[in-house]
């Protein structure tokens, strides 16, 4: 099982001897970097791929557990800055669970906006427009966002009515029904006001 406290790891179990053919994770103390550590810059990319399966609270849940922001309770443990990722968290078969090591030194921070403003909160640029696909947690029943897009600004209004994880029935741009889960950017211009009802 990949799932940890603070994430996922990147193998389990551990290597627990050095193996000249396998190679340099070998070598790291068990729990730690390659060897079944936890990765925040791929950790992401575990996020992205559970919100296209469709699976809204295993992706938030996933999420939540390597993004600062939603643990301030483990700086202690961390050892590194409350407000920014570390290159890698020490997995659940090290000798420190949770200790954190190289802050700043990652990809992470970057991945986790990207992830979470394209792939949870769904919206997302695309060559025609404007896609908007959420993929969240079923207890959201709603939540609002503000995008600047080629030229125009939207606010978006994501109404989850059913408690559903995925899945768009309605979109209003204005007061006015779109088809499909694309904005057009060649239609719109200004400021725009967006209804979003997922279902």
């Amino acid at each position: 099982m990949l799932l940890a406290e603070h994430g996922l790891v990147l193998n389990n179990p551990p290597f627990s001897e050095y193996d000249k053919y396998i190679g340099e994770i070998t070598s790291y103390p068990q729990g730690y970097k390659e060897n079944a550590g936890i990765f925040t810059h791929n950790n992401p990319w575990i996020v992205v791929a559970e919100t296209m399966a469709g699976r809204g609270d295993q992706a938030f849940d996933y999420f939540s557990r390597f993004t600062p922001m939603f643990r301030p309770q483990d700086m202690e443990l961390h050892k590194t800055e409350p407000y920014c990722y570390s290159q890698m968290i020490a997995g659940k078969d090290a000798a420190i669970p949770g200790e954190a090591k190289n802050s700043w030194l990652t990809g992470a921070a970057a991945w986790s906006f990207y992830t979470a403003t394209q792939y949870i909160l769904g919206i997302m640029p695309d060559y025609s427009g404007l896609l908007i696909e959420p993929c969240i947690p079923t207890d959201w029943t709603t939540y609002n966002v503000k995008r600047n897009f080629r030229g125009a600004s939207y606010d978006i209004t994501i109404n989850n009515p059913n408690g559903v994880s995925k899945g768009v029935v309605s979109i209003e741009v204005d007061g006015k029904a779109i088809e499909g889960n694309i904005i057009d950017f060649a239609t719109f211009s200004g400021t725009h006001t967006v209804v979003v009802t997922m279902g």
